[in-house]
């Protein structure tokens, strides 16, 4: 019950009709995990133990190999080699199919208790833009959606430039499809139509993480309702419940740590029961809805950007609203 590349064939992967639940009539699409054991479960740990060290640790020691050899000893073949590698990594690295086919992201789903994805609406091949709430701190709905196949076909998603600049895990990921997000290349995919997700809340969004409540961070965000009011883009409004539970976070000086991100610094610090693996014992559920149909406009103005922003708001809130009792959670969900 684990394999999702084959999708159509799956018996995880199933239209909805005809049950007996509030939001039957909303779901198109359902991929489900649950409570994988032995091998599965054991394959789900190391994947997901991987994810986990590429993004926080496979940098450290290239930054101890620039320092002891490039640093101090001036290591002439550790000096070539970096010299080759970071210029690819900044300017060149791209997604590579043979490394997103070892499919360890796909995989790291089977960490946890449950792992779903409801689609009220079927993703396009063309002009969508997949957005997800809440950040997180590994972003893991965001990345194992990106990892599947089957019936879901998106290539590219877009992250912190900074997070992409670290040596080796910055290259790692745009291995995978992650990209620098700005202007350049926000513009480049989207002329050609390309369909792809991205985290609108940022770092800020990650920074205000919180385990007893679901928060996200918006109403500064507009950057990307201009870009799809330029472009003609559908816009996805997608909530991972459990995503702000798979780690504990720290809650004091709030204020600061969001001072920090304006200089496009973290100001997130994590743990869990598992010291630094996410917490296991939860389900994870990522949510698309409906699309919002946006129309084409070269030159938006600002109030139209403002209206498509609050509707996005709105159809979030909404989104939330309807499936948050039926994956466990009771609170409101906080916009900043």
């Amino acid at each position: 019950m684990t394999e999702l590349q084959n999708s159509e064939e799956n018996e995880n992967v199933r239209p909805l009709q005809n049950k007996d639940t509030n939001n039957t009539q909303k779901k198109q699409l359902e991929i489900k995990i649950n409570n994988p054991k032995g091998k599965t479960k054991l394959l789900g740990i190391i994947a997901l133990f991987v994810f986990f060290c590429i993004i926080n640790f496979s940098f450290i020691p290239a930054f101890y190999i620039i320092y002891k050899y490039i640093i101090c000893e001036q290591n002439i073949y550790v000096i070539s080699f970096f010299v080759i590698q970071y210029p690819y990594q900044l300017f060149f690295a791209k997604r590579q199919d043979w490394f997103c086919n070892t499919e360890f992201l796909q995989k790291s789903a089977n960490f946890f208790r449950t792992w779903s994805l409801t689609l009220e609406e079927p993703i396009p091949e063309k002009n969508g833009m997949i957005c997800f709430h809440p950040h997180g701190f590994l972003c893991l709905g965001f990345a194992i959606f990106s990892s599947l196949k089957g019936p879901i076909k998106v290539k590219y998603g877009f992250a912190s430039r900074g997070l992409l600049s670290m040596p080796v895990s910055g290259m790692l990921l745009k291995f995978i499809g992650v990209a620098p997000v700005n202007a350049k290349n926000m513009n480049i995919a989207m002329k050609k139509g390309e369909c792809f997700s991205l985290l609108p809340g940022g770092f800020e969004e990650a920074t205000l993480t919180d385990y007893d409540e679901s928060r996200i961070f918006i109403k500064k965000r507009k950057g990307f309702i201009k870009y799809a009011l330029k472009y003609g883009y559908s816009i996805f409004p997608c909530y991972v419940f459990g995503e702000n539970k798979c780690f504990y976070t720290f809650k004091p000086l709030l204020n600061l740590r969001l001072l920090l991100n304006r200089f496009k610094l973290p100001g997130i610090m994590a743990y869990s029961r598992n010291i630094i693996m996410p917490n296991n014992n939860l389900d994870l559920h990522v949510v698309c809805g409906k699309a919002i149909q946006i129309p084409k406009t070269e030159h938006p103005s600002k109030e139209l950007i403002n209206k498509y922003h609050q509707l996005y708001i709105e159809k979030l809130t909404e989104l939330y609203n309807n499936y948050k009792v039926e994956f466990g959670y009771k609170d409101e969900l906080k916009i900043y």
